[in-house]
C-alpha cells in the first residue's frame, strides 16, 4: 500500500500539470486578447462596449483551439476559418481579421502577438493588408508561481 501512494501522487502530478499549462495559456490568450480589443476601441469608439465584440472575427490557424478562450467576458468569441466557402462572398468585398499567433516563450517570458488584418479575396488569391497590431508579455514569478501580464505595446492603427 505505501507503494502505491507515491505512485498516485506522481500520476496526479503529471496529469494536472498540462491542465494547468492549457489553463494558463487560456488565460494568457484571453487577456491579450481584451486589451487588444480595448485599444481598438480607444482608437474608433470609446463607446464601444464588451458585448460587441461579436463584431470582431478571429482567425488562429496556427494555434490549437484549446488554448484559446471561447468566452470573453461572458460574450462569444468568432473563430472564422477565411477558407471556409460560407466567407467566399464576404471576401469578395472584403472584411477586418485578427490573426492570434503562437506564443513565443524564451526562459521566463511568453510574448503572445495579434496582428490585424483587412482580408479579401482578389481574383482567388487571398490579399493580407496589414494593419497593425499588440504584442502582449507575460512573466512568470516563482515567487507565486504563476504567469502575470507584464505590459502589451501596440502598433497601427485598426
Amino acid at each position: 500500500m505505501k507503494i502505491h501512494i507515491p505512485v498516485l501522487v506522481v500520476l496526479c502530478f503529471l496529469f494536472d500539470f498540462p491542465q494547468k499549462n492549457e489553463s494558463d495559456l487560456k488565460n494568457m490568450y484571453a487577456i491579450a486578447m481584451e486589451n487588444h480589443i480595448n485599444e481598438l476601441k480607444e482608437q474608433s469608439n470609446p463607446f464601444f462596449i464588451i458585448h460587441e465584440i461579436q463584431i470582431f472575427k478571429f482567425i488562429s490557424d496556427d494555434v490549437p483551439a484549446h488554448y484559446l478562450p471561447k468566452n470573453l467576458k461572458g460574450h462569444k468569441i468568432k473563430y472564422i476559418d477565411i477558407s471556409d466557402k460560407k466567407n467566399k462572398s464576404a471576401l469578395k468585398r472584403g472584411f477586418k481579421v485578427i490573426s492570434i499567433k503562437p506564443i513565443r516563450h524564451s526562459s521566463n517570458t511568453i510574448t503572445i502577438d495579434l496582428i490585424d488584418f483587412w482580408v479579401r479575396d482578389n481574383d482567388k488569391k487571398l490579399d493580407f493588408g496589414n494593419r497593425g497590431g499588440s504584442t502582449s508579455v507575460f512573466e512568470f514569478s516563482p515567487g507565486d508561481n504563476k504567469w502575470h501580464h507584464k505590459h502589451t505595446k501596440y502598433s497601427g492603427r485598426y
